[in-house]
């Protein structure tokens, strides 16, 4: 059975509950975060770093600063496909 959206929200809200996170283009997955949790009446109490606009400090003269770029750039050997969560966060860790 299937735990409902709201009820999985409540649990990651939990979860980062005074946290500070860290994403590939923050303000997108911003957007998403706090859409969910204003349905059900909760907030993200961290804030957001962007390792998209770090990456075009620290690697200026990458082709572009798609995450799915930076590692080839970088060296950092690729094993998955992209847009998907776990191996996202990965990626942006080692970066």
């Amino acid at each position: 059975m299937l735990t409902p959206c709201n009820e999985v929200m409540h649990r990651l809200s939990d979860f980062i509950d005074g946290y500070n996170l860290v994403a590939h283009n923050a303000s997108f997955d911003e957007r998403f975060l706090d859409a969910e949790l204003s349905r059900i009446c909760r907030t993200c109490t961290g804030q957001f770093a962007c390792s998209l606009l770090t990456a075009r400090r620290i690697y200026q003269d990458s082709p572009n600063h798609k995450l799915a770029t930076l590692p080839g750039y970088t060296n950092i050997p690729i094993k998955d496909v992209f847009h998907r969560a776990l191996y996202d966060s990965d990626m942006t860790t080692r970066l």
